[in-house]
């Protein structure tokens, strides 16, 4: 199964209890628009039962591309439930994409208060997954570097995106750099 046309009987906070063929099921809600669940009413909810050594549960969403991108988001190690929740009860789906078209990697960081390097995770697999931006290798040892030198992500995957990517490592680094110091101007 992928989705359910289900009757929703009751939501309360981030769960929700529906009804197919005289069945119940009790999920969590990953939506930033509860609102958009209304008791009482038909409504076509796609669902996934995620399960690893912690966790049984079953992840309701009203759509279905916050559903795909869900699936390849709890893939990476240490990113759980409760970041899921925290990424997507802050941004829908389409502030999340624009954040990372834009690569304001700041913006999903305060907003959802996830650690630093699940963002940069997020960040990547947004970019590749659904906006089909690749950063090779040479090009992650040049975000990796700058960044421990202190810059930001946002400002790093701003200038690396203005660079020709089919340098050498040192004038990728030192041309990213120039776009780096043009951009704090």
């Amino acid at each position: 199964m992928y989705y359910l046309n289900a009757k929703v009987i009751e939501v309360y906070n981030n769960e929700v209890l529906v009804e197919v063929n005289n069945i119940g099921y009790k999920g969590i809600i990953v939506s930033k628009n509860i609102k958009d669940i209304k008791v009482g009413k038909n409504q076509k909810i796609y669902f996934y039962n995620y399960r690893n050594e912690y966790t049984d549960e079953y992840l309701f969403f009203i759509n279905e591309q916050i559903l795909n991108l869900a699936k390849t988001l709890l893939q990476i190690k240490f990113f759980g439930i409760k970041t899921l929740l925290a990424l997507f009860y802050s941004l829908d789906y389409e502030e999340l994409i624009e954040a990372v078209k834009s690569k304001h990697y700041d913006l999903i960081k305060e907003k959802t208060s996830i650690k630093e390097s699940l963002v940069k995770e997020i960040f990547v697999i947004v970019g590749s997954k659904v906006l089909n931006i690749k950063y090779n290798k040479k090009q992650m040892e040049v975000i990796n570097s700058l960044h421990k030198l202190g810059y930001k992500f946002s400002s790093i995957y701003q200038a690396i995106s203005q660079v020709d990517d089919k340098l050498d490592e040192e004038l990728l680094f030192k041309n990213t750099l120039v776009k780096l110091n043009e951009i704090k101007c």
